[in-house]
């Protein structure tokens, strides 16, 4: 039971984490620099949840 609830919590922080990247993703479209994005993207504390969410699958 220890194991499902790691793994689903684990899908949970990937799929939020991949979610606000597809978000801000769309600044790219709008003509913001990579540079920018990827400063963007790493103040956002839900990005800091993929890798939470890859070890705790990996970890299962």
């Amino acid at each position: 039971m220890n194991k499902l609830i790691k793994y689903l919590v684990g899908i949970f922080c990937i799929g939020f984490s991949l979610s606000i990247v597809i978000i801000y993703s769309n600044l790219l479209i709008y003509g913001l620099g990579i540079k920018d994005f990827l400063l963007y993207i790493v103040k956002t504390w839900e990005f800091y949840l993929l890798p939470l969410g890859i070890y705790l699958i990996i970890k299962r």
